[in-house]
């Protein structure tokens, strides 16, 4: 009976133990105890803005109702808005390097006043690319990229801290293509990176990320490659002045003044050195018919030599045998 009782006194007291517990469980309050601060969340859109562009900052939580809380937002401590439910804040970023710090305060309708603080640093970065595509001698452009090209892409940071700009050697590089982190090509002092497009012809994003050697400071931009087709030109070769590259032929012909006329075809942006580049050939027809042309040259020359008068098609295409999408063909009308 003894036993009976101590074990009965136990057992009352366990269940007030777990009933005081019950009630502090039940009445815990995570506003009040500071927890939901840890719970309101924030996101920077962009996060690495560039000069003048659009920052949009949006507030998030959970345990408490942000759209009935009453916010406020300040710049550089002076207020830019105030009201309820106002989770979204947009401002302009300012000028390279120039830091812009942005409060919220956020009042909720039961609990204490929560702050969260951000610094908006824009930072400039530009890539700009070379392709290894063929231009002839003193063209003004520069090669497109072409199917199954191969680019070489420079990131150019301007970053700046307090005035003074960073050092491009002193930075750290991260390449990224369509979201895939090239981790062999990122680093410090690794400002270019080599790209090849696939035979499957698609759009890629190629984005870089800069930043400084503590990682305090950041900047980033993003390019679009969209391969091009390769194309073939066609101009007239005279035999004094050489290719006249002032006027193409195949938007409207031309007229064989002469006996004999010779027509140079002049690829562009395909990925070759030199138009005599072993990887190329070329294949001339007159009205469908292929001409005997060594498939190495890169002109032909047609002659009038009855005297009657016509027009022909000239056509030629060319080929490149290391990168089979870069098939090329054009034409043009010869009035006799």
């Amino acid at each position: 009976m003894k036993h009976f009782i101590q074990h009965f006194i136990k057992s009352l007291a366990l269940v007030a133990l777990l009933g005081a517990a019950y009630a502090s469980a039940q009445t815990f309050d995570p506003i009040s105890t500071g927890v939901i601060n840890q719970q309101v969340s924030a996101t920077v859109n962009p996060e690495n803005p560039t000069p003048g562009q659009n920052v949009t900052i949006s507030l998030t939580a959970y345990g408490t109702d942000l759209s009935a809380a009453t916010i406020s937002w300040s710049v550089n401590g002076t207020q830019s808005q105030r009201g309820t439910g106002v989770t979204q804040f947009t401002l302009i970023a300012g000028k390279n390097g120039e830091a812009k710090n942005v409060t919220a305060t956020i009042s909720p309708t039961n609990g204490p006043s929560i702050t969260k603080t951000f610094s908006i640093a824009p930072q400039d970065v530009s890539i700009i690319y070379e392709a290894d595509g063929f231009v002839p001698a003193f063209y003004k452009g520069k090669a497109a990229y072409a199917k199954e090209g191969t680019l070489t892409l420079v990131a150019i940071p301007n970053l700046v801290v307090n005035g003074t700009r960073l050092s491009p050697s002193a930075l750290n590089y991260k390449w990224i293509v369509d979201e895939t982190v090239q981790g062999s090509k990122s680093g410090f002092g690794k400002n270019s990176f080599t790209y090849t497009g696939s035979i499957l012809d698609i759009e890629t994003f190629v984005r870089v990320e800069v930043s400084s050697a503590g990682g305090a400071t950041k900047g980033s931009a993003t390019i679009l490659l969209a391969p091009q087709n390769a194309q073939v030109l066609v101009y007239e070769q005279n035999p004094v002045y050489g290719i006249m590259m002032n006027k193409e032929l195949s938007s409207n012909g031309f007229s064989l003044n002469g006996k004999e006329t010779t027509v140079s075809a002049i690829p562009f942006s395909t990925s070759v050195s030199s138009l005599n580049d072993g990887t190329l050939s070329y294949t001339w027809t007159i009205n469908g018919d292929t001409i005997p042309v060594p498939k190495s040259q890169s002109y032909a020359t047609f002659r009038n030599s009855t005297g009657e008068q016509g027009t022909s098609l000239v056509g030629v295409s060319v080929n490149n045998s290391t990168h089979l999408l870069q098939m090329m063909r054009n034409s043009l009308s010869i009035n006799f």
